[in-house]
């Protein structure tokens, strides 16, 4: 199932592809991959405590929408159905409603891009006066993430809000994370990172106060490979599985 590709159930996409090409194909959800390229070639390659790569990761992208990939013991996890580490639906306000796949008060459902301008919009409608309206023509129904994250960079009170809200947010998604995976290094990626340190520092500091004494330290930093994360996994698993 591909949840942003209508139509696409049961579609043998590796075996479609052997067959068109003659080649040898291996696939994997994206998540995963920029997990793992991470891990193998990016932010967590030097990481290690003897300055090596590391050997247990966490990954969120958090964009269109929040999914994720975990590394323990050198290996990608995928759990029995393939279906693991599907940050998104960790449930972090039961009394939410339900608004994607049924799951209430989900962390997708708090702090993907569509997320933080459904919010926005929200706050716009009470009559808070705002630069982010502004930036999206006045008309609060088209306030994207983007003109939330320009509105913040510039200093707009009610855009700064909304950011340091939704870091706080991820901060409790990254302590679940953390505590189901005991990694060494959690690295963020997609859009909606693009916010910087306006949206690390109070997701860092929601750590450090509500993690396990162990974790409150634990490195969180944004990926160093970008949009080719994804990629480098992609050829990680390439490489490993030929």
């Amino acid at each position: 199932m591909a949840p942003n590709m209508p139509g696409w159930i049961n579609v043998p996409l590796r075996d479609k592809l052997v067959n068109a090409l003659n080649l040898p194909c291996v696939i994997d959800n994206d998540a995963n991959l920029a997990g793992l390229g991470e891990q193998r070639y990016g932010a967590g390659s030097h990481a290690g405590a003897d300055g090596g790569r590391v050997r247990n990761l966490v990954y969120f992208t958090v964009s269109t929408g929040v999914g994720g990939g975990a590394i323990c013991d050198d290996r990608l996890i995928r759990g029995a159905r393939g279906f693991a580490t599907e940050f998104g639906y960790f449930i972090l306000d039961m009394n939410a409603p339900a608004e994607r796949a049924g799951v209430p008060g989900n962390l997708e459902d708090m702090c993907s891009g569509p997320a933080i301008a459904r919010y926005a919009q929200q706050r716009l409608l009470t009559g808070r006066a705002s630069r982010i309206l502004e930036l999206a023509g006045g008309i609060a129904g088209q306030v994207t993430a983007r003109h939330v994250s320009e509105a913040a960079q510039a200093g707009d009170a009610l855009a700064l809000e909304i950011v340091r809200r939704t870091g706080r947010i991820l901060g409790y998604g990254v302590i679940n994370a953390i505590h189901a995976f005991d990694p060494e290094i959690v690295v963020l990626g997609g859009s909606v990172t693009l916010m910087g340190e306006l949206l690390f520092e109070p997701m860092r500091a929601t750590v450090r106060q509500f993690a396990l004494a162990p974790y409150r330290d634990i490195p969180i930093v944004r990926v160093a490979l970008g949009d080719d994360a994804g990629l480098a996994g992609a050829a990680a698993l390439a490489f490993e599985s030929m």
